[in-house]
């Protein structure tokens, strides 16, 4: 029987004190400063591209590609399980380093910084599975699951909280010293957080394989395990709540309030911060998160239903709120679905899972704006984008439900 998590800080139980844990509190530190310093890097690009071009569609199309060039990670990830996790660390860390410090070189051609940059999202796909697979060799899920949970959650929430400060912080750098600084920071960021993980990370890695695993071998073999696949599922569903944020433009000036952007924009994410918190998380078990995991997922879609009837922006921005807070069952989808991958593969394991958000998101986003101008206003297609996620949720759920009282086929922490 696996007891419940007794917090981030400590306290009886086999779940807590993990901020005293010096490995993990490293690859927390390592995690949480390159988010930041990717932020600094990417919000420096837009500005640099736009100066160049003069236009504002460019940013949004050096954004929309170098998202686009994370699925370019799927080709590298089955290279990189042939080698030890250590060494294939630092390599992706020196390779993100040297890509952003050339983009902090005066006069490179912007379509240039968006090919380095496309370069640099595809190595740091890869640099992304080695921080998850060094979390599942310091805090391993199959001697502690709940304290494993609290290490995704504590990442998760330190995560969002990074990207978020990252925005307006690159806005003072950028005013400051120019679009220039922002990169040599996130280079430096990149060496720090491949010293830190690479010492952490012990000798004996995970398993090397004798031979390269293809793409194709990797996409089969999740496909096969139904659970791997219905957590992917939960995974496209989160990517599709992303829509109110791809609007927030649109919402903010339907509702008059053009000045209050960044607000509908901070909404859900803030919500998520609070859902996604350890001290959230600790509220139910493991098991009890899993086996509503199909009612969480619709429960982050019913407040969108809600948002055409809003009479203002605040009313709005409160339902994103709650959406975001629900939208924290997401910590036991990843949780799940990194214990349930095998070791051998992981690292593309998890490179497919953020190919697979990354790509929902694109698609929400994209028909979002496109629902956006067919119907009423933006507010409608949050209302269509809920009222779809909620019905697509309730496919997922009824398959999960079917899968957990088939105990031959899953096994969930005991609670």
């Amino acid at each position: 029987m696996i007891e419940v998590a007794s917090g981030l800080l400590g306290g009886p139980g086999r779940g807590g004190g993990l901020l005293r844990d010096r490995d993990f509190a490293v690859l927390l530190t390592a995690r949480v400063q390159s988010t930041a310093g990717d932020q600094l890097s990417r919000v420096a690009l837009w500005v640099l591209v736009y100066r160049a071009t003069g236009s504002a569609a460019w940013p949004a199309v050096a954004f929309g590609l170098s998202m686009a060039a994370s699925a370019m990670a799927l080709w590298l990830a089955p290279w990189a399980s042939r080698f030890a996790l250590r060494r294939v660390i630092r390599c992706c860390a020196v390779l993100s380093a040297l890509l952003v410090a050339a983009m902090a070189i005066p006069g490179v051609p912007w379509w240039c910084l968006i090919l380095i940059a496309m370069a640099g999202q595809a190595v740091g796909g890869v640099y992304r599975a080695t921080q998850t697979a060094a979390l599942r060799q310091v805090v391993p899920p199959q001697q502690d699951v709940e304290r494993f949970k609290t290490a995704v959650s504590a990442q998760q929430t330190a995560d969002t909280v990074a990207a978020l400060a990252g925005l307006p912080v690159a806005g003072l750098v950028i005013a400051a010293a120019g679009p220039y600084l922002p990169m040599l920071i996130d280079a430096v960021t990149f060496v720090l957080a491949g010293l830190l993980v690479g010492r952490v990370v012990g000798r004996a890695d995970v398993p090397v394989l004798s031979r390269r695993v293809s793409l194709l071998e990797t996409v089969c073999t999740v496909w096969t395990d139904r659970r791997l696949v219905l957590l992917l599922g939960f995974i496209v569903l989160s990517g599709i709540t992303i829509v109110p944020e791809a609007l927030s433009v649109g919402l903010a000036h339907q509702f008059g309030r053009p000045d209050a952007i960044w607000l509908v924009a901070v909404s859900e994410p803030a919500g998520y911060v609070v859902g996604a918190s350890p001290w959230i998380q600790r509220l139910l078990s493991s098991y009890r998160w899993a086996r509503g995991l199909g009612w969480f997922a619709i429960g982050s879609f019913v407040p969108l239903i809600g948002a055409a009837w809003m009479p203002n922006l605040g009313a709005v921005c409160a339902l994103l709120v709650v959406s975001g807070i629900a939208s924290g069952h997401l910590v036991t989808v990843l949780t799940l679905y990194t214990a349930w991958s095998q070791e051998s593969w992981l690292i593309s394991a998890q490179v497919l899972g953020r190919t697979v958000l990354i790509g929902a998101q694109g698609m929400a986003s994209g028909l979002g704006g496109l629902a956006g101008e067919v119907l009423s206003g933006p507010a409608a297609a949050v209302t269509a984008a809920g009222v779809f996620g909620a019905v697509s949720a309730v496919a997922v759920t009824v398959a999960w439900r079917s899968l957990l009282s088939s105990p031959r086929e899953v096994v969930l922490p005991a609670g």
